[in-house]
């Protein structure tokens, strides 16, 4: 129960920390608003055949081989935009905007496909129904640590952008982790 709640209590924290800052964090590396705007929607396009894609990836490999590779993954993606921020690059931030765009459909397929693989099909709704309130508390974090990180940061945005990052980064391999650790063996009803 606890491995799920972390796994993707910590992607789901950098997921709506990273999507709600995205135009902000393009303008700080020199893109102009309408561009970032740009770059949203088209993340979110990408977005959409990329959640048939990992659901098709589950499918073919198995719920927790999937999760560890997304885990994986979601890690790099969180690396890269660090050093994105960090070095105001605009080819690095846009590269990292892509990754976003590509992992960000398969979140909302894999943690119900793992909740159903650890409990069963017959115990996922109370499974469900206590591992998203706990994922949702997690989540909210995000939109705390944000505006810490930006005020510490002070006039340098790009800085506070990277730390945010550095701290997703860590948690995220803390993700990969509990995805590595986790028993995918069912102990609910299947």
């Amino acid at each position: 129960f606890w491995a799920i709640v972390i796994i993707f209590g910590f992607m789901f924290m950098a997921l709506v920390g990273t999507m709600s800052q995205l135009v902000p964090r393009l303008m700080y590396v020199g893109i102009s608003q309408n561009t970032a705007i740009m770059w949203l929607t088209i993340a979110s396009l990408i977005g959409i055949p990329t959640s048939f894609l990992w659901g098709l990836i589950d499918q073919r490999m198995g719920t927790k081989k999937t999760v560890v590779i997304y885990s994986v993954l979601w890690t790099l993606m969180m690396i890269l935009s660090a050093f994105g921020s960090g070095m105001e690059s605009v080819p690095v931030a846009i590269a990292s905007v892509i990754f976003l765009s590509c992992m960000h459909g398969g979140m909302g397929n894999l943690m119900p496909s793992l909740i159903i693989q650890v409990f069963g099909r017959y115990d996922f709704a109370s499974a469900n129904r206590l591992v998203v309130p706990f994922v949702v508390a997690i989540r909210t974090i995000s939109m705390l640590l944000i505006p810490v990180m930006l005020a510490v940061a002070g006039a340098n945005g790009n800085i506070g952008f990277r730390n945010v990052f550095i701290i997703f980064s860590i948690l995220s391999f803390i993700a990969v982790t509990c995805s590595i650790g986790i028993k995918d063996k069912c102990i609910g009803k299947m």
